[in-house]
């Protein structure tokens, strides 16, 4: 399981899938079910027997990975359950707990939820996650400009730490879409284009498709003739 692990940040989640038997228990299991949401065709299922009432191998993996599908009663399980580990883990479990109760639309749940982690935790482990949902957040109270500043310093930090899977994908993404909701449809377009473009040649289709969405959305307000834009695309599920 780690030394698959090791590898995730590559975006290179079809191929090390293929390094995990079906029958993975643990840490491979949750490696596994967490490539597997966002590459194979059909949603994955936990191994029969996985208790999400106690902290997981990879707890945050998990969460992401149930975030992604729109599973956000299991994220906010999985939140309660971290604090089980420790206060450290339990901290580290509120990051997608703010994600979903922002897309849930209690963006004031939310602050109050991101506000009451320690600095010193927000500042030592998983930055450029709290980046991302602190921008998504700081975006639905209305500050666009430091919304969009914390999604690029998401992608600043996943770069200098070869994080390759969230500059090219997860918070290009999120700076794409805060950029075709503010209206710049222009700068959007080539940020979630070379997101898509990334992610399809590694065989990432739910990254690859949620690009895809946001960029036909940036077309559409660029004034493109609309018969160019897929229909696949306008009509797929956007959870995030």
């Amino acid at each position: 399981g780690w030394a698959v692990w090791a590898l995730h940040a590559s975006g290179e989640w079809p191929r090390l899938l293929r390094l995990l038997p079906e029958d993975a228990r643990g840490r491979a299991a949750v490696a596994r079910h967490l490539f597997a949401v966002t590459s194979a065709s059909h949603p994955p299922v936990l191994p029969e027997g996985t208790s999400l009432d106690r902290p997981q191998p990879l707890h945050v993996a998990l969460q992401s990975a149930f975030y992604y599908q729109g599973r956000f009663d299991e994220v906010e399980g999985l939140a309660d359950s971290a604090a089980k580990r420790g206060p450290v883990t339990a901290a580290l479990g509120q990051i997608y707990r703010v994600a979903a109760l922002r897309e849930r639309g209690d963006a004031a749940a939310a602050r109050v939820t991101l506000d009451a982690v320690a600095p010193r935790v927000r500042a030592s482990r998983y930055l450029e996650f709290w980046h991302q949902v602190e921008g998504e957040l700081v975006f639905e109270e209305g500050d666009q400009e430091e919304a969009l500043r914390l999604a690029r310093e998401a992608r600043r930090l996943s770069r200098r730490h070869g994080y390759r899977i969230g500059d090219r994908a997860l918070f290009a993404v999120s700076e794409g879409k805060m950029l075709v909701r503010m209206g710049l449809s222009d700068e959007a377009r080539p940020v979630l284009d070379d997101a898509r473009a990334w992610c399809d040649a590694r065989g990432l289709r739910g990254f690859g498709e949620w690009a895809s969405v946001w960029s036909s959305a940036a077309q559409l307000m660029s004034g493109d003739d609309p018969h160019a834009v897929s229909y696949t695309h306008l009509r797929a599920h956007e959870t995030v």
